[in-house]
């Protein structure tokens, strides 16, 4: 009986996602494609109180997920669903702006690790040179690694640069026992965006483009028109007032050499 009923509930749930997922899609579809590995309860549960008011996350199987998209005729999004990702909708009314809040939200709420036996490196990681707050009873260690140092004060001072990480290698016991040691939590777990979808999908790095940066771009863009206008003698919007101010001077010019001051 027990099991029946958890099966009726099961059935329930996921009958009420589905349907959830049509409204959204139907509705509003926008949306960002985030990754939760390595994301917390506690990360997540952070998260979704800050964005309750622009946001709403669907958390769902990824098999369940495809054949959702495939029922409500959304095949075209099912290639980007891989890995242990959510779905995170903009509500009704959201912007560009709205997208930034989200990826700012995400990146405040980052954690810091350490780096396990066996893991594999998120990036290279190099110990800088400095007095740790290790003692003289860890020099065989340090030796055993090959580890340039002097005792300073009686404690060991790194003395230069030692990568303990390479990026996409696994960590072996000898580096993961240093960075621990150490204090060192290489690795920084936070929700991150695979994909952006609004009409059409983009990815996740314009997010961070400061509108400073854009008006730089922009800028840049309108100088390289202009100065391309002005070699080939083209008047137009961009260069008309550099025209006039060389027709001017020329005019000028010619007036000083006929006496007309």
């Amino acid at each position: 009986m027990a099991k029946t009923q958890s099966r009726a509930v099961k059935k329930a749930r996921k009958s009420a996602i589905y349907s959830k997922i049509k409204e959204l899609f139907n509705n509003n579809p926008q949306f960002l494609l985030v990754n939760l590995s390595y994301i917390t309860g506690n990360q997540l549960q952070q998260c979704k109180r800050e964005w309750k008011d622009i946001a709403e996350l669907i958390v769902i199987k990824n098999t369940a997920l495809k054949k959702a998209l495939k029922d409500i005729k959304k095949e075209d999004f099912i290639e980007s669903i891989q890995g242990n990702v959510a779905l995170l909708f903009l509500k009704k009314g959201g912007s560009f702006d709205d997208f930034k809040k989200l990826n700012e939200i995400m990146v405040t709420h980052k954690r810091n690790t350490v780096a396990k036996t066996g893991s594999y490196a998120q990036d290279d990681y190099i110990i800088k040179p400095h007095v740790t707050a290790l003692g003289a009873d860890k020099v065989s260690f340090f030796q055993a690694l090959n580890i340039p140092y002097k005792v300073n004060k009686g404690k060991l001072e790194i003395l230069s640069d030692l990568k303990v990480l390479t990026k996409g290698t696994k960590v072996g016991p000898a580096h993961a026992t240093l960075l621990s040691l150490l204090g060192i939590s290489p690795y920084t777990y936070y929700m991150k965006i695979d994909n952006c979808y609004d009409e059409e999908f983009f990815p996740s790095s314009i997010l961070s483009i400061s509108k400073d940066e854009i008006k730089e771009s922009i800028k840049a863009s309108v100088d390289d028109c202009r100065f391309i206008s002005l070699g080939i003698d083209n008047v137009n919007e961009l260069t008309v007032n550099n025209f006039l101010t060389n027709e001017v001077n020329d005019s000028v010019a010619l007036a000083k050499e006929l006496g007309l001051e």
